[in-house]
């Protein structure tokens, strides 16, 4: 199985076009500036040691290679190909995260759905053994992983939800308990082990999700809502032509989105869980909801995963380490050459 143990520094590959994009303008803008004092050919028969146009080509694209490795070193590719099997304890968990504009509020910083992608991320980290699955939903619920044991896929899809992935906007908490609630009943071997946690700002003010909680308890899954966001709430940034602005209504009102606390406890209530409000410090909640995922009754599983994953990132720092000294080692003997000749 191959992985990136840093999937997040790959968001750096985007410096390579861009460093070409600058560079390809600088040149036009510094050979504006030569011919502004007179004819081509007279100005390189004053350049004491002029650079070949080869040269200065081959230098941008090292640059750019070097820029490439760079954002694979870091992210560090991995592979393994050696599978375990263990017999452990396992319930059947799913976390379904809202992915809706209202997540782009800031009262919570850096923003909703940033805080609670860094919370399942950290409940993921305590639920080791479990089968996890992972489901995004705004205006629809969309299933984005079914269960398994592959821990590593499951933090690399959360970490790279955003809200642009939602084609069609609201907070669709009924459908996305649903989802996960025919899911789980398709794939368990028994019916008391299995819970849902719904991380949501809340603003679903149906009652299909009051009914989904319901259904899904009386077939042995329990609901948990984990409120993210505060009751003051924060205007919705929204990415406008190439800028962001607030969400405004018709009459052209800032829209405030609040965490809608009540709706939270009552789908929690509904589904016989525990409702949590997401604050700085998320320590303790997690700590709380892992263990009432942790009461709910077990299961025999035999499981097979991937173990002892390798590091591939030297393979790209040392072709990093020949292509800098290569260009390095051309501009010092450039110089050098410049100077003997002023000599």
């Amino acid at each position: 199985m191959f992985r990136f143990e840093h999937p997040e520094a790959l968001y750096l590959l985007v410096l390579v076009p861009l460093y070409f994009v600058l560079n390809f303008y600088f040149q036009k803008y510094k050979n504006r500036k030569i011919q502004s004092f007179g004819n081509q050919k007279t100005i390189d028969r004053l350049k004491i040691n002029p650079i070949s146009k080869t040269i200065q080509k081959t230098k941008t694209i090292g640059i750019g290679i070097v820029l490439l490795l760079i954002s694979i070193t870091l992210a560090n590719p991995q592979w393994s190909n050696k599978r375990e099997s263990v017999q452990q304890e396992s319930a059947d968990i799913y976390l379904a995260i809202d992915i809706s504009n209202s997540m782009n509020a800031q009262d919570i910083k850096p923003n909703r759905l940033e805080k609670a992608k860094s919370f399942a991320i950290q409940l993921l980290n305590k639920l080791k053994g479990d089968r996890v699955g992972l489901i995004l939903f705004a205006g629809n619920a969309y299933m984005q992983m079914p269960l398994t044991n592959d821990y590593a896929a499951a933090e690399l899809f959360i970490k790279t939800a955003n809200t642009s992935q939602a084609p069609s906007q609201g907070t669709a908490i009924g459908e996305a308990i649903n989802m996960a609630y025919k899911n789980i009943k398709e794939n368990a071997e028994t019916e008391s082990n299995r819970g849902i946690v719904i991380i949501t700002d809340g603003e679903d003010h149906s009652q299909e999700a009051i009914d989904a909680a319901k259904e899904a308890y009386n077939n042995g899954v329990v609901t948990y809502l984990v409120g993210v966001g505060t009751e003051k709430g924060a205007p919705i940034p929204q990415y406008y032509r190439g800028k962001w602005i607030q969400k405004r209504d018709q009459s052209g009102q800032v829209v405030i989105s609040k965490l809608n606390k009540e709706m939270v406890k009552e789908v929690a209530n509904a589904g016989k869980g525990n409702s949590y409000l997401m604050s700085h410090n998320n320590e303790k909640i997690i700590e709380s909801l892992s263990n009432s995922l942790g009461a709910l009754d077990k299961r025999e599983l035999e499981i097979r995963s991937f173990k002892k994953f390798e590091s591939y990132y030297q393979y790209f720092l040392f072709p990093i380490v020949i292509i800098a000294f290569i260009i390095l080692f051309s501009n010092i003997n450039f110089k050098t050459k410049k100077i003997a000749k002023t000599i």
